[in-house]
Formats: C-alpha cells, structure tokens, sequence
C-alpha cells in the first residue's frame, strides 16, 4: 500500500491509499467545525438535507438511479464527533474500474456525483426546499430524542455532559432536538455557505487508482471547495480534573442500572509521546477480553454484567462503561477503581514482537519497534524470552494435543536508557538477533535430532 498526501489548498488536504488489494474503492470528504451548541444542530442536519436530491437528481429516487448506474454505489452522510470538532462527511463506496463490464471509468463519476450532491443541492425560491428541511428536522428531532434508548449509550453521554460541562466536548454531536423542530431552510441555507467557506475540508480515497488521478477527480468535482480558509482543528485538553469527584444519579424506570465513570489522562492524547502507554494500559484495565475489569470485575466477582474501558484519543479522557445490579453499586464501583490501582502499581507485559502468528517454524518475521517505545516510554527493562519447540505442542499435528517438552529461557535485561540513539533505533533487530542466536543453540543443545534436520 502507498500512501500519498497533498495539501491542495490551506485547510483543504486529500489522502490517498493506493492498493489493489480490494475490489471496491472509497472516496470521502469531512467538513470540520469547531463544535458549539449554535451549530451542531445546522450541521447535523444539512447532510440529511443535502442527500434528499441535487439539482440534476431533485429527489431520492432519482439519486437513487444515478448510484445504480454506477454499478449500484452507495453514498450516504455520516456526522462525528472527534475531539471538539464536528465532522461532516460524504462516503461512497464504488467497484473499482478493473471490476466493470467495459472497463470504463467509475471514479470520476463517482466523484462528480457525489460533488454535485454537496455543492448543487435541490433549491425552492432559492434556499433549500422547505418540505426536505422540514422532514429532516422531524427525523433528526427523533434521533436525538431516541438517544435515550440506548441505555448503555446514554450513561456515557450523561457522563460528559457532567464531566465536560462548560466545555465544548459536552455538545451533542447532533445538536439540539428544539432547534432541529424549528429550523427554516433560510437559516439552514446561510449556515450550509458558512460551511462550505469555513470548514476545514478533509479528502480521502482507498482503492487501486493513482494518486494523480485521485487528485484530479477530486479538482474537477468539488473545484469551489478547493479555496485557503483559516480552519485550525482545535480541542481544550484538561491536565487535571475541576474540583473533587462527583457522584451523578439519574433515576429512570429500568431494571439494571448503568454505572459510568469517568477519567481525565493527564493530558496524554495522541500527540503525546506517552501515548502507546496510555493505550496498554486501557487495554489492561479495561479494554480488552483479557482485562482486569472483564476478567476480575465481570468474571470472578460477578459484580457486573458488562464493564469496559475506552479512550478518547483526542480530548485526552478515559471512560468506564458497567452494567449493575441496583444493589452493587458500591461493591461494583469500589472494584473498579480497585482495578485501576492495580494497574497503577504495574504489571510486567509480555509481547510477542513480530505482530503476527509466524506459520513456519524456525524463522522470524520482523520486531515491531512500537513494543519497544513502551518500555522505553515506561523506564523499564526488556527481557529477551527464547521459546524452543512449543509447536510440538499442537500447531504441528492439528487437532491434537500432546505431550512433549518446551524450553523457556529468559535472558539478561536490557535497559534502553543506556542505549545510545542509534542503538535505540535498531533495537528490534538486536533483540531479534539475540533471540534468533539463542534459539538456535538451544535447538542443537536439547533436539539435536531435530536440528539435524535443517
């Protein structure tokens, strides 16, 4: 796969990733804004809006029949949230040329199709058609009013709305449900060119076409986009949290409750150096199968029904997620928190560097260097760990398991501090060589029958 970036005017970039690995090939565009309460609402709804017909395509149906003849290509909007930001998107999906019937293009009118969409909208007396606008706004109304539902989902978005508040992150994504009622397709017509002239703009492709002819298709499709706006991607990281900790109860009628828990991480987000630290240890703590909260919390003390972990890279928050029964909740709570300062205390971690199950044996692939930056972020040693004829265990005579014998050898500790820079840079490869060395002397000195195979 090549990657490919090019910024085509301030505040407008496109990323392209040439592979002919896939059948279809992806072609995006983001708008992001700085999320605010006066224009999530608009934001949200404009895409809705906007995928209802352009002017060449007025209605649904018609939209419908263009993405057919197209090899039956899906487009549809997506808003995020990321950070503080808002992130407006168009994705479509299409087969790429090597796929169609004639070998004619399918790129480019992709693209055009979708440009039309976004810059030539549908228009009555001007400004967007009112019966779009009006049934949109009822539709987004009740998505934000249906968030509620989803019990699970709410408890975390309760959470931010109390952690956060007076912060942007705090702004539902979707906007408000009042202001998506009321909406008139004047208003939402001065906010959609407010957008356009404003918004950060993001491209990307994934698929087997060239990166010049990406960029080319991108240029003739959306042309009155690719113009310089001062458009910063902004987000208040918290190093510490405000005030003492607070306990928030909402009473609802359900029968299990939901516990959600909330962390600031120091300012760790992922510009941070020690953020493949942050990311082990939520994969620790709680997000992974294997972590303290499903296997202690869930599994061996039965105190929830779910509980998990997740971080928001972005804004620099770490967010706990439980089911409970009403009458844990402290026993749950203190389990959890108990957890984490199991993980504060440390854990030795052991990786297997090559990334990936090596199907032939007595070979290596090789180290993942990010292994390495964990033990280097967290000031502790690595320890080379040779393991000989494990296969024999089971890999070599599928489905069977049987009895044989293993070696397991540690070796000196290697204390990356003392390392020059260099030496640092390669220290995958040296770890690698040691291993490999050893392996093989062990091999010889222990099966010598089977070394005297290769």
């Amino acid at each position: 796969m090549q990657q490919h970036w090019k910024r085509l005017a301030d505040g407008v970039e496109l990323s392209a990733a040439q592979t002919d690995k896939f059948k279809t090939g992806l072609l995006a565009v983001t708008l992001t804004i700085p999320l605010s309460g006066e224009t999530a609402t608009a934001g949200a709804l404009i895409p809705e809006v906007l995928g209802r017909g352009s002017r060449n395509h007025p209605n649904m149906e018609q939209l419908s029949a263009a993405s057919d003849a197209l090899y039956g290509a899906s487009l549809g909007p997506v808003v995020r949230q990321r950070g503080e930001s808002q992130c407006i998107s168009f994705l479509s999906s299409f087969i790429d040329d090597r796929y169609a019937l004639d070998g004619s293009a399918v790129l480019e009118p992709a693209a055009s199709l979708m440009g039309e969409i976004l810059l030539d909208p549908a228009l009555q007396d001007g400004v967007f058609r009112r019966d779009y606008v009006e049934s949109e706004g009822v539709n987004l109304t009740d998505r934000i009013e249906a968030r509620v539902n989803d019990k699970r989902g709410w408890a975390v978005f309760r959470l931010v709305q109390e952690m956060c508040a007076g912060e942007a992150y705090a702004v539902d994504k979707l906007g408000s449900a009042q202001l998506a009622r009321s909406m008139t397709a004047e208003r939402l017509w001065v906010d959609y060119h407010a957008l356009l002239s404003q918004a950060r703009v993001n491209f990307y492709y994934g698929g087997a076409a060239r990166p010049e002819r990406v960029e080319d298709a991108v240029r003739r499709a959306f042309a009155p986009l690719l113009t310089g706006r001062d458009a910063p991607v902004l987000c208040q990281v918290e190093l510490e949290p405000r005030g003492p900790v607070r306990t928030v109860t909402d009473a609802m009628d359900v029968t299990q409750g939901k516990l959600a828990m909330g962390f600031r991480t120091g300012g760790v987000t992922i510009a941070s150096d020690d953020y493949p630290a942050l990311l082990v240890c939520n994969a620790l703590y709680g997000g992974s199968a294997n972590s303290k909260l499903f296997v202690n919390v869930r599994e061996k003390l039965s105190l929830c029904y779910y509980a998990s972990s997740m971080l928001d890279k972005v804004k620099g928050l770490m967010v706990v997620s439980s089911g409970v029964e009403f009458s844990q909740f402290d026993r749950a709570q203190a389990a959890i928190l108990a957890q984490l300062e199991e993980v504060k205390r440390g854990v030795s971690l052991c990786i297997f560097p090559e990334g990936t199950r090596n199907k032939v044996n007595d070979t290596f692939l090789p180290f993942r260097e990010g292994s390495f930056k964990i033990a280097e972020k967290g000031g502790v040693p690595v320890v080379p760990m040779v393991i000989v004829n494990a296969a024999d265990v089971f890999e070599d005579h599928l489905p069977w398991i049987r009895r044989t014998t293993v070696i397991l050898e540690f070796q000196p500790a290697i204390y990356m501090k003392d390392m020059d820079r260099n030496e640092k840079k390669n220290i995958g490869a040296h770890v690698s060589g040691l291993i490999s060395k050893r392996y093989f002397e062990l091999k010889g000195e222990y099966f010598p029958a089977l070394s005297a195979k290769q």
